[in-house]
């Protein structure tokens, strides 16, 4: 039994993989939700699932528990995206949470986690500047919101 499962789970990866890359992240997001029943445990199928979710244009509010799961723990450093057996995320997982975060109106977590990102990568790493924008954004955001009407 454990090796049907295991057939289904590295199929659903491909399939919803081939979808994240053709960008169609309504029906990814479908096949990532199987995959995710098969491992609930993976921490990159979470990812994914977060990713998708986040560039849908009425989901995004959703992808913030499924990145949070996704974050709580490592990050992969020579992260294989197309990989089944990869149970760790990227360290870009941060900067998504990040965002999903401010999507979320949670302002302070989001800077939290703009700032983790920084101190976890290189400062020639292609994120520092959507890092720093990130945490402008969100303190900004976090100014207006607290303003009267």
């Amino acid at each position: 039994m454990a090796q049907k499962s295991s057939e289904k789970f590295v199929s659903g990866f491909a399939e919803a993989n081939k979808l994240m890359e053709e960008k169609f992240w309504y029906q990814a997001i479908k096949e990532w939700k199987k995959v995710l029943e098969l491992a609930p445990e993976n921490l990159n199928v979470n990812y994914k699932l977060g990713f998708c979710l986040l560039n849908t244009e009425n989901e995004k509010v959703e992808a913030l528990k499924y990145l949070e799961i996704a974050c709580a723990k490592k990050f992969s450093n020579n992260y294989d995206p197309f990989e089944p057996s990869e149970k760790i995320p990227p360290v870009e997982a941060l900067y998504y949470l990040g965002q999903a975060q401010h999507l979320n109106m949670q302002f302070d977590l989001a800077i939290k986690t703009f700032v983790k990102l920084k101190s976890q990568i290189s400062k020639e790493h292609r994120l520092v500047a959507d890092a720093n924008y990130g945490i402008k954004v969100s303190e900004e955001a976090k100014k207006t919101s607290s303003q009267p009407r």
